[in-house]
């Protein structure tokens, strides 16, 4: 069987794995983390919260459609199977995502200002960027990603819902729109950093993209013992897999870009959450 064939066949038994690992995993873990039985493994300090009001929405103002590369990547064959299952791939990763993106919010609520501006960067088929438009009607969201069928696909939905504080770009974290330089107040990743083929590159262009004291927000497998667990699989039904990383390694990664403060915490049993400022 053809690595092509195996990948059509896991993508569904991918879908049911994710789906088992909510129910069975993390369903008890947040039981047993509400009744205080659990306390999760962290590292480092939370970064200090600095209110101030965010300077409005501006390229929400300025592109009504989205704004695509004029030059692709050569990385970019890693992200052409997204292009064609962007309607498919929002119910074969929510039941696992969502619970994440209900951690990261709550991680990163402290920080949440009036009319601040945030970074979706590899947005997918666009849950968590239209989640946090819908939340904070107040603050701009950018959905962006390398994907360009993922790109249209947010962009539609959110057509659909009306939303007008939202942007759409096609953008490679490793080389950001200058439009994006010094803009966001907050990034937040979810689920998308195991694809990024330059690491280092991809930290340091969130760097270039947040505001003075500007929080990056992370959500990806981290502890080591899941990382292992989970390779073989990732490597044959994850498209465009790289690599998971342990909290320590993107500690170093942040610290490597100059960010200011570090904090990891193994929110669920195998996700780590990174929260970081500029």
């Amino acid at each position: 069987m053809s690595n092509e064939a195996i990948a059509r066949f896991l993508g569904p038994l991918m879908a049911a794995h994710l789906y088992w690992w909510s129910e069975a995993i993390f369903r008890p873990a947040k039981v047993s983390r509400k009744l205080k039985l659990h306390r999760p493994l962290a590292m480092g300090t939370l970064p200090r919260v600095k209110k101030r009001e965010g300077l409005g929405p501006s390229l929400s103002t300025m592109y009504r459609e989205p704004v695509y590369l004029r030059e692709i990547p050569e990385h970019y064959p890693l992200v052409e199977d997204f292009d064609s299952i962007a309607p498919l791939y929002e119910s074969a990763v929510l039941p696992f995502s969502g619970p994440i993106f209900s951690d990261m919010l709550t991680l990163l609520k402290p920080y949440l200002n009036t009319r601040i501006r945030i970074l979706d960067p590899s947005c997918g088929p666009g849950t968590e960027a239209i989640k946090l438009a819908q939340t904070f009607p107040e603050c701009e969201v950018i959905a962006a990603d390398l994907s360009r069928g993922m790109v249209d696909y947010t962009a539609s939905r959110a057509g659909d819902l009306s939303l007008t504080n939202m942007a759409f770009f096609q953008s490679d974290v490793g080389d950001p729109n200058p439009l994006f330089e010094n803009y966001f107040d907050v990034i937040f990743c979810e689920l998308s950093f195991h694809h990024y083929p330059d690491a280092e590159a991809a930290i340091k262009g969130f760097k270039r993209c947040l505001r003075p004291d500007g929080v990056l927000i992370i959500g990806d497998p981290g502890p080591e013992w899941f990382n292992r667990l989970a390779k073989r699989f990732s490597d044959i039904a994850d498209p465009g897999f790289i690599k998971h990383r342990t909290g320590a390694e993107f500690q170093t990664l942040c610290e490597a870009a100059s960010f200011s403060s570090f904090f990891w915490v193994e929110s669920l049993p195998g996700i780590g959450i990174s929260v970081a400022q500029a």
